[in-house]
């Protein structure tokens, strides 16, 4: 009876996934049969979650995660089945991550591997349409937390239904590295009503256009996202206009966009981002802002919160470089990377930069 009332626990965790309240249900069950420090690791574990980086709780409750840990880890993933034994625990259960799978592994993993571990985070090479035809439909999309996709030549048609699939409900990160990737594969995206729990979102493609950011940028769906990730997807000023005129992207704390044509009007565009004021990681790299973007930037006080700015091959010469170290508002930088841009030789931007950011910036 008691396994028969376990595996009950664990299907209703599985089929609610993100809800703490059916685990903390579970942990008093566990409590009340013999297994305190279970229960406990349990609890830890869904509060830590839930919890600030800055409380002055966490320090505590962190030890005492980690001692629970190391006293039982091995008696609990002995119960577990082989497929999932290594990976570690999240929310008091295991939380396979970065899994790099085939879609056929992935669809043939036994059910009991997903009542031990009720969310994954998985990365998919698909080698052809076949193996991206065996997942589109495939109820088992919703056990995935976090989808990395990387795919060359494709059926289009079919990558549209898997971007708008609705067992793709539990997403809170996805990477799209697919080529061809297009503006309709993107519209269907950002049309889908499946993605409000999406904190991250990566696409990595041939340039498109500024359409990539303009229909992200105009979905209501993808409001919660926290990191914005553009790769090489040709979006130019205009693309990043949409982005830092957007009603919806209000809580970015991370935008990177790499290699997209981006020039000094795009920089003065992240200067006057109203609705980019949580931004922490702001990378840049390889793009065209020269001197007036790196002087636009270093006069915007939306930027004061960056800890980590990526300016590299950037064309920015000593004027730019001694206008960042000059900012009143990089104040709070960690790390500031510099390299591959047109001052290298001159001294006193040089100096100006190391004198300023110390061991925190690369040129």
């Amino acid at each position: 009876m008691e396994t028969a009332d376990a595996e009950a626990f664990l299907r209703t965790i599985r089929g609610e996934p993100y809800d703490d309240a059916p685990r903390l249900v579970f942990a008093d069950w566990l409590e009340e049969h013999g297994q305190p420090e279970r229960a406990e690791f349990i609890r830890l574990q869904c509060e830590l979650a839930n919890l600030s980086p800055y409380s002055p709780r966490r320090p505590a409750l962190e030890k005492r995660q980690k001692q629970l840990w190391r006293q039982h880890k091995s008696l609990w993933r002995a119960s577990l089945p082989s497929k999932v034994r290594a990976c570690d625990f999240h929310r008091g259960f295991a939380h396979p991550y970065r899994l790099q799978l085939s879609a056929r592994q992935f669809l043939t993993f036994p059910d009991h591997c997903f009542d031990a571990a009720p969310l994954w985070g998985v990365r998919f090479h698909l080698a052809n349409s076949d193996a991206l035809r065996e997942l589109v439909h495939s109820p088992r999309l919703a056990y995935i937390a976090s989808l990395d996709i990387s795919a060359k030549n494709v059926d289009g048609d079919l990558l549209r239904q898997l971007v708008a699939s609705p067992y793709l409900a539990n997403l809170v990160g996805l990477g799209i590295d697919v080529h061809p990737f297009t503006t309709e594969h993107v519209q269907a995206l950002a049309a889908s009503p499946h993605f409000v729990r999406l904190r991250k979102l990566a696409i990595t493609c041939s340039p498109i256009g500024p359409e990539v950011a303009e229909a992200i940028a105009a979905s209501p769906h993808l409001a919660e996202l926290e990191s914005l990730e553009l790769n090489h997807c040709g979006i130019g000023d205009a693309g990043l206009r949409a982005i830092t005129e957007s009603h919806y992207l209000t809580k970015l704390r991370e935008l990177k966009l790499h290699q997209n044509g981006l020039s000094t009007d795009s920089a003065r565009a992240l200067m006057g981002g109203t609705h980019l004021k949580r931004l922490a990681v702001l990378r840049l790299y390889c793009n065209h802002l020269g001197d007036d973007g790196a002087r636009a930037l270093a006069i915007a006080p939306g930027m004061e919160r960056l800890t980590d700015l990526d300016l590299g091959y950037n064309r920015i010469g000593p004027d730019g470089a001694r206008a960042l170290a000059q900012s009143r508002y990089l104040s709070h930088l960690e790390h500031l990377f510099l390299g591959g841009n047109r001052f290298t030789e001159d001294s006193t931007a040089l100096l100006a930069l190391r004198s300023r950011f110390n061991g925190r910036v690369i040129v």
